[in-house]
């Protein structure tokens, strides 16, 4: 099983493209981008990567890749190798809305 704590780029896309950083600790995660925070909650199992986060804006000019939206949860999945994971996922409120995630470890705790 791949160690999974620590510091984290993300990579998104969604017809639009944009990047952020998360920390993934205890089964929780802390980030964020330029516009909007993150915070959830993952499970590890045999190298297979699930969380269930919400996303909140709190940089007024901003917009996410989904739209001009205050907040919305995503559930996001998939596995982990050698330090990097590809994730898809969708989020809540409006399922036909996917979303492709690209993560690299940067350090661990």
């Amino acid at each position: 099983m791949e160690k999974l704590e620590g510091l984290w780029t993300v990579y998104f896309r969604l017809g639009f493209f944009g990047t952020g950083v998360v920390v993934l600790k205890d089964n929780r995660l802390l980030g964020g981008d330029t516009y909007y925070y993150y915070d959830g909650n993952f499970k590890l199992q045999d190298n297979r990567f699930d969380a269930t986060i919400r996303i909140v804006r709190f940089n007024l000019t901003g917009v996410s890749i989904f739209g001009n939206l205050e907040s919305f949860n995503l559930n996001v999945s998939g596995d982990i190798s050698g330090g990097v994971m590809q994730l898809h996922g969708h989020m809540v409120e409006q399922p036909e809305m996917k979303i492709e995630i690209n993560c690299k470890k940067l350090t661990s705790f």
